[in-house]
C-alpha cells in the first residue's frame, strides 16, 4: 500500500479507480497480515513458477486481459509476465520508489 499512495491523494483519481475498476491485489506467501513465518524447508519458487501463479489467480477469477501494476520485485516479477503472457495484459504500471534518473 505504501508504494501507490501518491494515487490516492487525489480523490478525483482515486474515485475513478475504485469506481471503473476491479482490483485484485496479490501479496506474496507470508505478507499477508498475520501469516505465519515462511517455513525454511519450503522450496524457493523461481520468477517463472510466480509468473505463472499469476495466470492461475487470473484464471481462477476469470480475468481476460488486464491491467497490472507493480513496485520493486512485483514490478519486475509482472514485467516478465507481460513478456509471457502477452495476450492476457493490456498494460502495466511499474513504481519503483528507487531511482537515480529518470527511466
Amino acid at each position: 500500500m505504501l508504494c501507490f499512495q501518491g494515487l490516492f491523494f487525489c480523490p478525483e483519481a482515486a474515485s475513478l479507480l475504485l469506481h471503473n475498476f476491479c482490483i485484485y491485489h496479490i501479496s506474496p506467501p507470508g505478507h499477508e497480515l498475520g501469516a505465519a513465518a515462511v517455513c525454511p524447508d519450503d522450496p524457493i519458487l523461481s520468477v517463472d513458477d510466480l509468473c505463472d501463479q499469476i495466470l492461475e489467480v487470473f484464471n481462477y477469477f476469470w480475468l481476460g486481459s488486464v491491467m497490472c501494476m507493480g513496485a520493486m520485485a512485483g514490478a519486475y516479477i509482472l514485467t516478465l509476465f507481460a513478456i509471457k503472457y502477452r495476450d492476457r495484459v493490456t498494460g502495466l504500471i511499474l513504481v519503483s520508489p528507487l531511482y537515480k534518473a529518470p527511466s
